[in-house]
Formats: structure tokens, sequence, C-alpha cells
């Protein structure tokens, strides 16, 4: 908090009489909320990694910091539904992020205004990605990031039908080898959980968790998650077969 408030890229509205008050413990990282005793709302946002997948989430937080700093700078209309990076800092040897406190409430029960703020979600999503749109020629590079590697993670956290995703990348070659394709930032994990919203009026006041975003991605996989993610909550499906009932079908 001291350093919080001594640093010069946090807001001077926003430094003085900071406490925790609140704290959320995810996947691999611990976010404090930290605001004024006298305000309804946090102010920032400390992002601790856990162990033991420091390493990983270190990457992830570092990749989210360059993704929201250029995101503030970029014309897309999404940048007003981000959070603010502030600073990296280092506390007894383990790094920590420092990023703006959205305000809005999180939506993940399967309440009436949720499917309102999907659909909002879903139009906002589609404007950024006509925003940051890209047309990119397929060469090896583009075709290793973009369906080689998920392939090989496929293929690690299955070990097993080796030979059947062998196929699957030799027909992709194939097909998009030299192929003009359009390319859009991803964010990388859009769905509801990460959204804010204005508990009046539910529409949407935030877009959180960059960490998985990259600038040059495939175009649907960000409305693919959303839609199957929601379908997942009303539905009360397993994603397994949310996938094979209403996408593959």
């Amino acid at each position: 908090v001291e350093e919080i408030k001594r640093h010069p890229d946090v807001p001077n509205e926003v430094r003085h009489r900071l406490r925790v008050r609140r704290y959320l413990i995810l996947e691999c990282k611990v976010v404090l909320l930290i605001g004024r005793p006298q305000s309804s709302h946090s102010e920032v946002a400390v992002h601790l990694p856990l162990l033991p997948l420091a390493k990983i989430a270190v990457a992830q937080l570092r990749n989210q910091a360059a993704i929201l700093s250029d995101l503030k700078h970029s014309g897309a209309r999404i940048r007003h539904y981000v959070p603010t990076f502030y600073f990296e800092g280092e506390l007894a040897g383990r790094p920590y992020f420092v990023t703006e406190a959205m305000r809005g409430i999180s939506v993940d029960l399967p309440i009436p205004p949720l499917r309102r703020v999907i659909e909002e979600a879903a139009d906002l999503l589609i404007q950024f990605h006509q925003d940051t749109l890209v047309v990119g020629t397929v060469d090896d590079e583009i075709f290793k990031r973009l369906f080689l590697a998920p392939l090989s993670e496929l293929s690690t956290a299955l070990g097993s039908g080796i030979e059947d995703l062998r196929e699957i990348e030799y027909y992709l070659r194939e097909k998009v080898m030299g192929q003009r394709i359009p390319l859009v930032w991803e964010h990388g994990d859009f769905y509801h959980e990460n959204l804010l919203v204005d508990p009046e009026t539910h529409k949407i006041t935030g877009v959180l968790d960059w960490e998985m975003s990259r600038r040059e991605g495939l175009p649907l996989l960000d409305l693919l998650c959303l839609f199957a993610r929601s379908e997942v909550l009303f539905a009360k499906k397993e994603f397994p077969n949310v996938f094979t009932d209403k996408i593959l079908s």
C-alpha cells in the first residue's frame, strides 16, 4: 500500500488513506482490492502471483500489463472498458502488478439480466474485432502460432490420439498455408465472469483478465468462448457436451 501511495503513475486522488477492502483468490493469483475507508468502491487492484504457478502467472500478468497499456493508447472502443495499468513492483522477491479497479459487479449466476449482458458483450466484442482487424498471409510463423501451438497443447493434455492430431495438422497446413486470413486482437478468455456491470442498469462497465490476450489472433474464438460458457451456465451442461451438441452439430 505504501508503494502505491508513493508511485507517480497512480493518480493523486487515489493515493491517500488506502486500505485493503477485500481480496479474491483465483487459479493463479490473488487480487487485493484497495480503496479509501470512506469510499464505497475500490481504487486499485493488486495482482499477486500464486505459488507453485508463479512463473506462469508472472508471464501472463506481464502480458496483461503490455496489453492494457497498448489498448489504452489504441483507437478501439473497448479501451474505455479496460483498467489502466499503473506499475509492476516487487515484495519479498515476488513481483506484483497494480491496475485500476474498475467499477461494477461481476455476474456469475444465470439471472435474467445476464442474457442482456451477454448480448451487449457480443456487440462490444464484434466492434473490438472490427476496430483491430488486419489481414495477414499464413506463413510458417503464423501457422505455428495460431494453428500448431494449440494442437501441441492438446497433444500434451490428451497424451493419446497423436496420429489423429497429426492428420489435423496436415489438413490445416494444406488448407491455410499461403492464404490471406483476417486477424483480430483476441481477449483469450472472454465470457461473463470476466465482465463487470453496473448493478442498477446492468450495462457493462469493464472487461477484465487480459492475461491470455494476443494482438493478432483468429476471429470468432472469443465469441465462441462467450456463447459456449454461457450455455454451460444456463443449460447446466459440461463444456464437452456443449461443444459437441451446440458447436460441432
